[in-house]
């Protein structure tokens, strides 16, 4: 979810799991001592076995932040910002009052792990024939 923090002049994204909320990305002028907290969590994403990068993106497609190369990341983030779109589609045709939470995409040599919010995406890649130890 999106909240306003800071009397309005910062945004974060966060997501909650279970009774725990993680801060995945925050901005705006106030928001220098969460973006420690967001660098922590994106390192600590990006360190998984098998994850190859994320990204996060905006409603119009363009990312915001991400762990690898500009040109890949821009070919990512328009693919799956459109996926993203016409899956919530699906999923609001089929039910009104349902909405999109989490696309996970396999292919034979990566896994696109798809987190749509409101106002955001985020995305990790991931290799899917990795052991876990």
């Amino acid at each position: 979810s999106v909240f306003d923090i800071c009397g309005g002049s910062c945004r974060l994204l966060s997501r909650q799991k279970g009774g725990q909320r993680t801060l995945l990305w925050a901005e705006g002028a106030g928001c220098g001592a969460m973006s420690t907290e967001i660098e922590e969590t994106v390192k600590k994403l990006s360190s998984f076995k098998g994850v190859k990068g994320l990204f996060v993106i905006n409603q119009d497609g363009i990312p915001i932040r991400y762990t690898f190369e500009p040109e890949l990341v821009t070919h990512y983030a328009a693919l799956v910002h459109q996926l993203v779109h016409q899956s919530r589609s699906i999923v609001r045709d089929l039910d009104a009052t349902d909405d999109l939470v989490t696309l996970r995409v396999r292919s034979k040599n990566h896994e696109l792990i798809i987190a749509p919010e409101k106002e955001y995406i985020m995305c990790v890649i991931h290799m899917p024939d990795v052991t876990y130890d």
